[in-house]
């Protein structure tokens, strides 16, 4: 009788455990679920769960975008040395300083791998003793990484938007533009924007649409578009930032600002119910904490309802 109840709850133990074990398992692995697919000749999009980096193939080896995080990237790396036997990763680009995609870059390092970054990205990581692999070329303003066979990536930084040295990368040959987390097609930019500045990424996107040639637009986050998709992206930003901007000066709360600026163009954008009031709030705290606007004698407080 014993060795039943044993038995019995030995097996439920079991059962109990295996269940315990499975599910997160299974929940991680929807998270960081993982693709490789090709954007144009040489060029390709891969993703780790919400993130996306790219990487090209060219005469002697790889250039990789983001490495995201270790795990990803070591991931990665299996795959190149499957897909691509003999050609080692060459360069690593960073896109800006932010940790969620700038960590991991070891994986791919194989002694040899140039890393590069804007100079802001790597005083930040500086400053900060973040955990990075450190780059090797760091750059102000534009950099050309000319690779053999005659492909080369053009770098581009176009001022503040989103962490520190946030870079535009262009690939030529494919009429690719990539950009990270200031530019999002298909989605609303992420929640109440932390770490992002509302007037930069207008003035960055405007002058990338302005000033660079593309017609295939790849983002760190959300979907692959065009250029109309950017100039729809762009028409969001402005408007949210105008009519948060509007209300501010017309003497509105925040709460009121939530209920009446009309984003209605852009509902079809991913996260638009969930998202759209944190949107909302974070333009607005940017222009009051760090524009003062509530500071200006013309500008009357919100009455208190």
């Amino acid at each position: 009788m014993l060795r039943l109840v044993f038995l019995f709850f030995a097996s439920l133990f079991v059962i109990g455990a295996s269940f315990l074990f499975q599910i997160p398992v299974a929940h991680a692995q929807d998270l960081e679920a993982r693709a490789i697919e090709q954007v144009d000749e040489d060029l390709y999009r891969w993703t780790a769960g919400p993130y996306h980096s790219v990487f090209l193939v060219h005469d002697a080896g790889i250039v990789v975008g983001d490495p995201l995080s270790r795990d990803a990237a070591s991931w990665l790396r299996t795959e190149l040395a499957e897909r691509f036997p003999g050609l080692p990763v060459t360069h690593v680009i960073y896109s800006h300083s932010h940790p969620d995609h700038a960590y991991g870059g070891e994986a791919l390092d194989d002694g040899r791998t140039q890393f590069i970054a804007h100079e802001l990205a790597a005083q930040t990581w500086k400053l900060n003793r973040a955990k990075v692999r450190m780059p090797d070329i760091t750059f102000a303003d534009t950099f050309s990484l000319d690779l053999p066979g005659g492909s080369n990536v053009e770098l581009a930084y176009w001022g503040a938007n989103n962490g520190k040295g946030s870079v535009s990368m262009r690939f030529p040959a494919q009429d690719v533009l990539h950009v990270v987390d200031w530019i999002v097609l298909g989605r609303m930019p992420y929640q109440s924007l932390d770490g992002y500045d509302i007037l930069g990424m207008i003035a960055s996107t405007r002058a990338v649409l302005a000033r660079v040639p593309f017609e295939t637009f790849v983002g760190g986050h959300a979907d692959i578009g065009s250029r109309e998709d950017v100039e729809f992206y762009l028409g969001y930003i402005e408007a949210l930032h105008d009519g948060v901007l509007t209300g501010i000066i017309e003497g509105r709360s925040l709460e009121e600002i939530q209920k009446t600026i009309d984003l209605s163009r852009w509902s079809s954008l991913k996260q638009f119910d969930a998202w759209r009031d944190a949107n909302v709030e974070g333009v607005y705290r940017q222009l009051i904490d760090d524009h003062y606007l509530d500071m200006r004698p013309e500008i009357e407080e919100p009455a208190v309802s």
